[in-house]
């Protein structure tokens, strides 16, 4: 896999203030964790729903890549000028502490992203 692949993440922005973040997680790091090995064995999308989010996941190129897309309410993270910032796993993990264990798994293993 290409390193560049390995740490991939990009935030779109919505015209109506949502954002919508896309993560790649290397699929060694779900695999390491004994509740997370279903999502990168069994190949089907996972989708988690909730207020102000909801998260689509599955593994990608034969589980060698987890891929996340959170469509979320911005916290005006970025503005008209600048459109991509560095974030860090914190915010993630603080924005999804309240969603179920797996969840907040996945994004513990996120590490830094743009948005």
């Amino acid at each position: 896999m290409p390193q560049a692949w390995r740490s991939l993440n990009i935030l779109v922005i919505g015209a109506d203030g949502d954002v919508a973040y896309r993560i790649f997680i290397p699929g060694e790091k779900p695999l390491a964790e004994p509740d997370l090995v279903d999502l990168i064995e069994d190949l089907c999308t996972i989708n988690w729903c909730g207020s102000d989010a909801h998260l689509v996941s599955y593994p990608i190129q034969t589980g060698e890549l987890y891929n996340i897309v959170v469509c979320t309410t911005s916290h005006n993270e970025t503005t008209d000028e600048v459109w991509v910032i560095k974030g860090d796993n914190r915010e993630l993990c603080n924005r999804f502490a309240q969603w179920e264990p797996r969840v907040q798994k996945l994004c513990a293993l996120t590490g830094d992203f743009m948005k």
